[in-house]
């Protein structure tokens, strides 16, 4: 084995390059640019090939540099197919030749050339996958079916801070003289992050209870508006529950941005000034319908004049009419009232006239039978006066305190009593009292006298009281 050729670390490597250098040096790569770096006038990246599985690492990766005029050339052949610069997550192919650096032990492409038409052709694919995708899962139109507000003032405005597209937009909106509120969220709109800031300001702005969410940026190339065909972007807009309007500066082709907006715009002025005619349209329709109300009721206040007068004169004639037929029923209630009443007085006097007589006639004979029931109620008022029942011998005995004695029950031994007679009394105290049972009351009272108009008692049967 010692007879075999041993390599210094630095001849194998120029071999190497050397082999390298006459079997590849000049091929073509395909594949996606990651990790982009600009160092004055040269560019260094990797070309890497992407796994299916996104999740999973890349299956390989070259590391590429661009020189001098080589970079001028594919500056040039860029911009002539409106491609623009080259950017992180760009597909391209590539021409260039392999080389191998001995000192570092390090493999590379130095990049000679690129083919535009290809990566304008991968990102037309990518672009219809994309609306594929949209269309297949119903979001393609999703946005585009909200209700835009009548008047969009509060406005969400998705662009970078102070940039041209910014200015255009603002001053073409306070051009309209309306209460505009533009609530702005500064992103990226080229490059390797504008997808994933642009989606997420959109995301933002639909929670901030805007009216409209406009997206605006100003013209470029192909490649500098790739940003608005991907899918971050686009599901976004499709996915957000406000009503999303696109003014991305592009002349010919719309963005799959474009596709899932509610209304897209050929720039950031031409979609504010569709904002601001949105409520123009609506302030002249305010006013129409306000012309259309006053017109309204001056025709109503006009019929309603012209009837109230129909109705005041309709009126006029009726109460004319009516106080003229009250009038002539009056004079006739008022001739009915004064003959009725000459009647009535006639007939109240010769009903007067006849009491009158009556009167005179009955007068003498009531006036006799009134003193005859005088006289018959005065002979019993007589006949029950206790003078005279006192006078022919009764009594009237009583306690001390007037009580009338009616019962031997009433008195006790040692008590009292005064007997009333005609010419006096007597007092006597109580030394026994016998109770008989057949004994009737030996004293009068007043309360026991008859009615009046009972038959007059007998005087000559009254023996005592």
């Amino acid at each position: 084995m010692l007879d075999q050729h041993t390599y210094l670390v630095s001849e194998l490597g120029n071999d190497i390059a050397d082999a390298l250098g006459n079997q590849f040096d000049d091929v073509w790569i395909s594949g996606t640019i990651q990790g982009l770096n600009r160092n004055r006038n040269n560019v260094y990246f990797d070309l890497i090939e992407p796994d299916e599985d996104p999740s999973k690492p890349v299956r390989a990766q070259l590391s590429i540099s661009l020189f001098g005029t080589n970079k001028n050339l594919v500056n040039k052949l860029l911009k002539r197919a409106n491609v623009g610069r080259i950017h992180d997550g760009m597909q391209v192919r590539i021409r260039g030749v392999v080389d191998f650096y001995p000192p570092r032990g390090r493999l590379s492409v130095r990049m000679t050339s690129i083919d535009p038409t290809f990566t304008l052709a991968k990102m037309v694919d990518e672009r219809d996958r994309v609306l594929r995708a949209l269309e297949a899962e119903g979001l393609l139109g999703r946005n585009a079916s909200l209700v835009m507000p009548p008047i969009p003032l509060r406005v969400g405005l998705v662009t970078a801070v102070d940039s041209a597209a910014y200015h255009d937009f603002v001053n073409e909106l306070s051009q309209a003289p309306y209460a505009w509120h533009v609530v702005l969220v500064d992103s990226l709109v080229q490059g390797a992050g504008a997808p994933a800031g642009v989606a997420r300001a959109i995301q933002t702005l639909d929670t901030q209870r805007v009216d409209v969410i406009a997206v605006v940026r100003g013209g470029g190339s192909k490649g500098d508006l790739a940003a608005f065909d991907h899918e971050l972007v686009a599901r976004a807009i499709a996915n957000a529950d406000t009503p999303v309007v696109t003014g991305i500066g592009h002349e010919i082709n719309s963005s799959v941005a474009d596709a899932v907006a509610h209304a897209a715009f050929k720039t950031p002025t031409a979609c504010a000034a569709a904002l601001a005619e949105t409520a123009r349209h609506f302030d002249a329709m305010l006013l129409n319908q306000w012309f259309q109300i006053r017109q309204r009721a001056e025709r109503l206040l006009t019929d309603a004049d012209t009837r109230l007068e129909r109705q005041a004169a309709h009126v006029a004639l009726l109460a004319r009419s009516t106080l003229d037929n009250n009038e002539h029923r009056l004079l006739v209630a008022v001739e009915r009232i004064l003959r009725s009443a000459s009647s009535s007085t006639r007939s109240a006097h010769q009903q007067l006239d006849d009491r009158q007589r009556r009167l005179i006639r009955e007068a003498p004979r009531q006036l006799l039978a009134a003193e005859q029931r005088i006289e018959t109620i005065a002979s019993q008022v007589s006949a029950y006066d206790p003078a005279r029942a006192l006078a022919r011998g009764w009594s009237i005995t009583t306690t001390r305190s007037g009580e009338v004695v009616r019962s031997v029950a009433m008195v006790a031994a040692g008590e009292s009593l005064v007997t009333r007679l005609a010419d006096g009394t007597v007092t006597s105290t109580v030394t026994s009292s016998t109770e008989n049972e057949s004994a009737t009351s030996s004293s009068l009272l007043p309360s026991a006298l008859p009615p009046l108009d009972s038959p007059v008692p007998d005087d000559s049967k009254a023996d005592s009281i």
